[in-house]
């Protein structure tokens, strides 16, 4: 009953660029849910043709092959629980919602997945991919050959048999906090794992790992907990979020979450039900100590001129970055930041207002940000800028001149491109 929950109970990020893996099945649970760029594509973004929807339905039509070394090969597209479907149910890293496909994934630059305890970026799983076509070994040129798509569709990628991993165990713990008494020290733990900012108050969440097996108390009380809290979560109408203020009670929320979890029923922590695909949503990648700094030194979120508006929430996850295919945030161990902002579906232009005026000069003032270009993109901002300078710094091409755009910044400029839907993906 669990497993069959989890897989209902799972996205918020579904990228605009789909995956398939059997004819004609859809990337979500429901046909209709709207994505993250879904307002913009409505208000701002262009068309190539007045024929297409602005929302449609992206297909997962591709096959997924468990090689004899323990790779896992996509031909085609496929979400995420395709893939856990392929390998019966084995623990793997995988992102918050199991509908995103892992083809779009690639092309947001900053693709992250969590596993228990550990997080790390999505590239660092790649050992081929399949541009156009034409497969291509992983090399240091990975960003620039998959970034907004640029270089063509997705259409395959292999993935190292590590992104897999025996059943363990870890707890989660929390500290709340008022706003003005974050505790810095905190900050730098080293199990720290989410950071929750909302209107009234902070929370942290920390995920360490045990060999300790849970008894059987503890591990029917872990699951029910998680599982309550999902399908809370879960229940709760889209609609609602611009008439009461949920996202700011979010941090708080996670307090009930405690114990030890297996990673067999729970590999990620966070779960974001298929129906939160209905909100705004901006993801702005920093390193960890720019964030802290952030925080510390210019109050950002804390002070009142800084606080997360109250129909908002800002969602943090710490990733390790090993620079072993990735190198956009340099070579061996870096520990990352990926902040969430969220927002009711509807609000971009506030959020781009908090996000321009509030968030990215705090930041910026402490060290380089960049954005998740798979979810809302602030259109001709400083952000964006500064998020095409991060790329450009680790060999990214910027400022393409392309006969077929597939994504709104396909260009890798400041400004949206005219793009139109990979027919092949989409009904």
């Amino acid at each position: 009953m669990t497993q069959t929950f989890l897989n209902v109970c799972q996205c918020i990020w579904m990228l605009w660029f789909g995956i398939l893996t059997s004819a004609k099945r859809l990337c979500r649970v429901k046909s209709g849910r709207p994505n993250h760029q879904s307002s913009l594509w409505q208000t701002d973004f262009p068309y190539i043709s007045s024929t297409i929807a602005p929302s449609p339905e992206a297909l997962c039509e591709g096959s997924i092959t468990v090689e004899s070394d323990g790779r896992i090969c996509i031909n085609g597209r496929v979400n995420y629980a395709q893939i856990v479907d392929a390998i019966r149910g084995e623990p793997m890293y995988q992102p918050a919602a199991q509908t995103i496909s892992i083809n779009g994934h690639l092309t947001s630059g900053s693709a992250n997945v969590v596993l228990g305890a550990s997080t790390r970026y999505l590239y660092e799983f790649v050992t081929s991919y399949n541009v156009n076509g034409v497969w291509y070994e992983v090399s240091d040129g990975i960003v620039d050959d998959l970034l907004v798509a640029s270089r063509g569709t997705i259409d395959g990628v292999c993935l190292d048999p590590s992104i897999r991993g025996e059943e363990s165990y870890y707890t989660i713990t929390h500290n709340k906090y008022s706003l003005s008494g974050v505790n810095y020290s905190d900050l730098d733990r080293e199990d720290l794992a989410l950071l929750f900012f909302g209107r009234f108050n902070s929370v942290a969440e920390f995920h360490k790992s045990t060999e300790v097996e849970p008894g059987f108390i503890e591990y029917t009380k872990s699951r029910l907990i998680m599982g309550f809290t999902n399908a809370i979560v879960y229940a709760f109408p889209t609609r609602l979020y611009g008439a009461i203020p949920v996202f700011a009670l979010t941090g708080t929320s996670r307090l009930i979450v405690q114990g030890t979890f297996s990673t067999k029923d729970f590999p990620n922590p966070f779960l974001a039900p298929d129906n939160l695909g209905g909100i705004e949503g901006v993801q702005i990648d920093t390193p960890w100590e720019t964030l802290t700094k952030a925080i510390q030194d210019e109050g950002l979120f804390t002070t009142d001129n800084n606080k997360v508006p109250l129909y908002f929430n800002v969602v943090i996850k710490k990733i390790e970055s090993d620079g072993i295919n990735y190198k956009c945030w340099g070579e061996g161990k870096t520990t990352m930041a990926a902040m969430d902002i969220e927002a009711p579906a509807g609000w971009g232009d506030k959020m781009d207002e908090f996000v321009n005026d509030i968030i990215y000069p705090a930041l910026s003032k402490h060290g380089p940000v960049a954005l998740h270009f798979g979810k809302r993109i602030p259109p001709n901002s400083d952000i964006i800028a500064s998020a095409l300078d991060v790329y450009g710094s680790c060999g990214v091409e910027l400022g393409l001149d392309l006969d077929d755009c597939y994504h709104p910044q396909c260009e890798r400029k400041t400004s949206p491109q005219n793009f139109e839907y990979p027919a092949l993906y989409y009904t």
